[in-house]
Formats: structure tokens, C-alpha cells, sequence
């Protein structure tokens, strides 16, 4: 608990935070407690996961384990990143423009979609075709989508929603291994 202290007296609020769920655990209040921090040094950034279980085998006490989460974190960190940088670029370009899975649910969205259709780009991500256009134009979608998988080639094609007209080029972005 004294190291506790120390991190909260030193202006880290994650002291009492961890010194809390300790006693939760010794007390039995709590199973396990999980928790991911940033303790950098001055040379570079590292942050750990505390997991704290109580000792097994019916003795007072608590295992505490600190992992080094600083490859994932800087992954997340680089993801992050370069998704923001995807969604930046895609909003810039006229029109409307998107990116799905092989299940054709939308992975990003641009801002096209709001002064064409109405509808929020955020509100998109995950959703099929069917979900966001329930009926005949779903549908038709959804197969275009299939056929164009199946074979790999890119295709435009004239269609038409709401009344207005518009030509849409899809293709397959293949991953590194070759998948789509």
C-alpha cells in the first residue's frame, strides 16, 4: 500500500484507484481486479496491465502481476492513427465513397453520405446493405456485392435511389495474403 501512496502523493491518481482494489480483493469484495496504466520513463513511453488475484489455497494475500502492454498499446496507438488518417482522406472525396467486409458491412464511411442520403457515416460502420437499405435496393446491393467478390473484378455501375442517378465503381481490395 505504501507504493500506492507514493503514486497518488506524487500526483498519480491510479495509486488510490489500484490501493482500493487491492483491499477489495484481500477482503474478498472482488474476484480479480484488472488494470491498464501508462508508466513511462524518460527515455520511453511503456505502459503495463496490474492484475491482482487473491492467493489460492485459503491463505491471506493477494498475486500481483504487471505485464508489459507497450508493443499492443503502440499498435493501438498506430491503428488509431492511420484510421483517422483513412477517414480523413475518404472525406475529402466527392460524392459518397465507403469500404466494407466480405460480410458487406461497412468498415468506414465518408461525409458524402450526409448531403446525398441523409445519413451519418458513423451510423454506418457495421451495418449490412440490407440494414441500411431495407428492401428491393438492399437487395439488388447485396448481390452486386456477391458477384463482384466472387470474381474479383472491378465493376461501375449505373443505379438509381430516391429518386436520383448515380455511377458506382466497386472492386476488391485484397489483403497481403491475398484475401479479400
Amino acid at each position: 500500500f505504501a507504493i500506492c501512496q507514493r503514486a497518488t502523493a506524487s500526483g498519480c491518481g491510479d495509486g488510490d484507484v489500484v490501493a482500493t482494489a487491492l483491499r477489495d480483493v484481500l477482503e474478498k469484495r472482488r474476484d480479480s481486479f484488472d488494470y491498464e496504466y501508462p508508466c513511462h520513463s524518460p527515455d520511453e513511453q511503456r505502459w503495463f496491465n496490474l492484475h491482482i488475484t487473491p492467493l489460492q489455497g485459503g491463505e491471506a494475500g493477494a498475486v500481483l502481476v504487471h505485464e508489459n502492454i507497450t508493443n499492443r498499446k503502440l499498435t493501438e496507438e498506430s491503428l488509431a492513427r492511420s484510421t483517422q488518417l483513412t477517414q480523413q482522406f475518404i472525406d475529402q472525396l466527392p460524392g459518397i465513397a465507403y469500404v466494407k467486409d466480405e460480410e458487406r458491412r461497412v468498415l468506414v464511411a465518408n461525409k458524402g453520405f450526409v448531403a446525398m442520403l441523409g445519413m451519418n457515416p458513423s451510423e454506418m460502420i457495421g451495418r449490412s446493405n440490407r440494414e441500411l437499405f431495407p428492401g428491393a435496393f438492399g437487395e439488388k446491393i447485396d448481390a452486386e456485392d456477391l458477384q463482384i467478390l466472387a470474381s474479383g473484378e472491378p465493376v461501375t455501375i449505373e443505379e438509381s435511389f430516391d429518386g436520383r442517378f448515380f455511377e458506382t465503381r466497386k472492386f476488391v481490395i485484397f489483403s497481403e495474403s491475398g484475401r479479400r
